[in-house]
């Protein structure tokens, strides 16, 4: 607040919209410019060296309940937006003897493979960036459980 006890407000005057994330400008950015992204819906922030989609996070949950082995998924994550996969936490609930490997996949394709290391219960990384990593509400997301055995399987993925 101000010596008047008011707040002080700064005009972004407009505020200028692109099509897609990939469309936002690499240069000629100021710490504090917003950009509207079309296809996600979502206000993005130049933080000095990057954009920042400013939605929050959300996420969903793939869950294999009881003995878990490989698998092909059957369960469908079909998202009611277009979205932008971020990280995953997977957790068991013991620590097994072999690592169990499982697949995220998109519309029936690999995109990243992850490992619960032999020894723990969980583990958590980011998606790797790139296009595919973009689904909207005609793709769809399952998990296939490709080595390994362990007891009930959730993993969490985060996306924006």
């Amino acid at each position: 607040a101000d010596s008047t006890g008011t707040e002080a407000i700064t005009d972004f005057g407009s505020v200028l919209s692109v099509d897609s994330a990939s469309l936002l400008p690499a240069s000629g950015n100021a710490k504090g410019d917003i950009k509207f992204v079309t296809n996600s819906k979502a206000l993005y922030l130049w933080d000095s060296s990057a954009w920042v989609n400013s939605n929050a996070v959300t996420r969903f949950y793939f869950v294999v309940a009881g003995s878990v082995a490989a698998s092909t998924g059957t369960v469908q994550f079909v998202p009611d937006r277009t979205i932008t996969l971020q990280s995953i936490t997977a957790k068991i609930d013991s620590a097994v003897g072999a690592a169990l490997v499982f697949t995220i996949k998109k519309n029936g394709s690999a995109l990243q493979q992850f490992t619960i290391p032999a020894g723990d219960t969980s583990v958590s990384a980011n998606f790797s960036t790139g296009a595919a990593y973009s689904i909207t509400t005609s793709n769809n997301l399952t998990l296939d459980v490709d080595s390994g055995t362990a007891t009930n399987l959730s993993v969490r993925v985060n996306y924006y």
